[in-house]
């Protein structure tokens, strides 16, 4: 692996934990997933994925760009839409409703998962 393909992934995993620790303790928190990611939306203001499980399909925010996370969100969001792996997504709001479309909350994390 090159320097530039490592020094991205510590980028990606360092916002991640940055991410998690600026939001509730760990505890207190939702996990959303794993979903299916079947579109990306990159707009003016923010970036938008649509995400498919079992309940139905929904369409998730998943920040704003001046957000430091947000890019590299993108780039795991753009890897589970290139090569079907599920995510998961960390919510910090205790008993945060999964099954709904919502533009209004940012995950904390977001994970690639290899179900």
């Amino acid at each position: 692996m090159g320097t530039s393909v490592r020094a991205m992934w510590a980028r990606v995993v360092l916002a991640a934990l940055a991410g998690a620790a600026s939001g509730t303790a760990w505890g207190q928190a939702t996990d959303c997933g794993p979903y299916k990611v079947t579109a990306i939306q990159a707009q003016s203001g923010d970036l938008l994925a649509n995400v498919v499980d079992a309940s139905g399909n929904y369409w998730k925010e998943i920040g704003a760009w001046t957000a430091p996370a947000t890019k590299p969100y993108q780039a795991l969001l753009q890897q589970a839409l290139a090569t079907g792996t599920g995510i998961v997504l960390r919510y910090t709001i205790v008993g945060y409703n999964c099954a709904q479309t919502d533009y209004g909350n940012v995950p904390v994390i977001v994970r690639l998962y290899n179900s």
